[in-house]
């Protein structure tokens, strides 16, 4: 399965590309990931997920870029980048909340909906 998604990703990923992954990216010990990381293309920027129980310092050692200071504003494409989805009330106006964590769930079926608009939110799974 890990050879599959490796393959997969390698073939929409190329060497000088960045990606910005949303949280839980990884389950498993340090050996694996040194393993996966090692095969991948890209330059990873990761903000942690509920799931990435390994320490900020092993991801770092394997060539994945911890972004601390989550959730991440980027003006010039007006999103916010976030594991969590933000509430409407901690999104800059005209932009973008991009996040993961409820997977293929629907944020309506998740959180209050006075709080939480679709059309401020694109959920990534």
């Amino acid at each position: 399965m890990n050879e599959k998604i490796i393959d997969n990703w390698n073939k929409l990923v190329n060497k000088n590309d960045i990606v910005y992954h949303l949280g839980d990216f990884f389950l498993g010990p340090k050996s694996d990931l040194v393993n996966i990381v090692s095969k991948l293309n890209v330059k990873i920027y990761l903000l942690k997920g509920n799931h990435d129980r390994l320490t900020p310092k092993t991801y770092e050692e394997c060539g994945i870029k911890i972004l601390k200071n989550a959730p991440i504003s980027i003006d010039e494409y007006k999103v916010i980048l976030s594991h969590r989805s933000l509430p409407d009330t901690m999104i800059k106006n005209n932009y973008l909340n991009i996040h993961g964590h409820i997977h293929e769930r629907k944020l309506e079926d998740i959180y209050d909906n006075s709080l939480y608009t679709k059309t401020k939110h694109l959920n990534v799974y």
